[in-house]
């Protein structure tokens, strides 16, 4: 059995950039990180597609006829703001999947009719074939999605577009050896679909000279370049700047970035072990502070947060809505910026 070790790095506020390193999640030129994973290639080879029983096909309808729609569930728009973020050409990738590599589509429409209102459509090879499916707040939340959005993106979308439609209906196969691009391809997988519909319009969207050739791009190497950003959605999530260390207690400044104010600020007085960190789990030191809106007087704070054992992560969070926007962290370093981790979670299942 062989192992990738994928480091993932991104940039919040400084960059426009993304970087990945080859033995762990440490960036060139910031700590906002989104997974640091082991993958584990035999998984990839034994599963038949990158996303396991998804609910968003829309493959088995007739595209055609829009407004006869039915979709495999209502859709849901009200907790994020995709629709107003979204573009045509925008990369929508999953980070809970398979092995740690993701998987990832391409967008399509954003505003595809249908008996339950408009909804954002997108092109992905999934579940045996290439098909269209649809992207909502739960699938964002539940498979704790980005949306990445192609450099100078408006040169390269329609003929990306154009390339990825001829595609519909072929089969899924990933082949770990070679990333194909020609449109004859007879087969794609999720993140080769992608790559090909890009650099058929003339934008690579690898990670460049680093990329192999002879070996399969995986979705999480099309978030590591450097000619996809990230794009950020309402609500964005907390920030931390460690100011200080007291024998074994570290001030921490937690940052609200948010465009409003936030009356109830989550954090764990106590360091904790990452899950507990990342899924806001097994916390029973839970402090609370308010924090004013991004640029205002009283947009951060300094708390206290104090060393537990052999714990290394810091936690805090908010409730948007029905969602917990949730900021874990490790690598706590006296005046620095902590590498941070982000998370989504549904308040109600907590």
């Amino acid at each position: 059995m062989s192992f990738l070790t994928i480091g993932v790095s991104i940039s919040l506020l400084f960059s426009n950039t993304n970087s990945l390193t080859s033995e762990s999640c440490t960036p060139f030129t910031d700590n906002y990180c989104f997974a640091q994973e082991e993958v584990d290639e035999d998984a990839i080879i034994a599963s038949s597609s990158s996303s396991e029983d998804p609910d968003y096909l829309l493959d088995i309808y007739n595209h055609s006829f829009y407004f006869n729609y039915q979709l495999p569930r209502n859709f849901k728009y009200n907790e994020l703001s995709l629709r107003q973020n979204v573009q045509v050409g925008d990369l929508v990738y999953e980070r809970n999947q398979i092995g740690g590599i993701g998987h990832i589509g391409i967008v399509e429409s954003v505003s595809t009719p249908s008996v339950y209102g408009s909804f954002i459509r997108t092109i992905e090879a999934v579940s045996g074939k290439v098909q269209y499916c649809f992207v909502d707040d739960n699938r964002f939340v539940e498979k704790n999605m980005m949306i990445l959005r192609p450099v100078n993106l408006s040169n390269y979308v329609d003929d990306a577009l154009y390339f990825a439609r001829q595609q519909i209906g072929k089969p899924y196969y990933f082949d770990l050896t070679n990333a194909r691009t020609s449109i004859d391809n007879p087969t794609w997988y999720c993140s080769e679909l992608v790559y090909a519909s890009y650099l058929y319009a003339g934008l690579d969207i690898s990670l460049g000279s680093s990329f192999q050739p002879n070996h399969c791009i995986l979705p999480n190497e099309i978030y590591s370049s450097y000619n996809t950003i990230e794009t950020w959605m309402t609500p964005k999530f907390l920030t931390y700047y460690i100011t200080n260390k007291e024998v074994f207690d570290w001030k921490v400044k937690i940052y609200n970035l948010n465009p409003f104010d936030l009356d109830y600020v989550y954090f764990n007085n106590k360091m904790v072990f990452s899950s507990s960190a990342n899924h806001w789990t097994n916390l029973n030191e839970i402090d609370d502070i308010s924090l004013s809106e991004y640029g205002e007087t009283g947009y951060y704070q300094e708390v206290t947060i104090s060393e537990n054992l052999a714990c290394t992560h810091i936690t805090g969070s908010f409730v948007y809505g029905n969602i917990r926007i949730i900021t874990a962290a490790d690598n706590i370093q006296l005046n620095s910026t902590p590498r941070m981790w982000f998370n989504y979670e549904w308040e109600n299942t907590l």
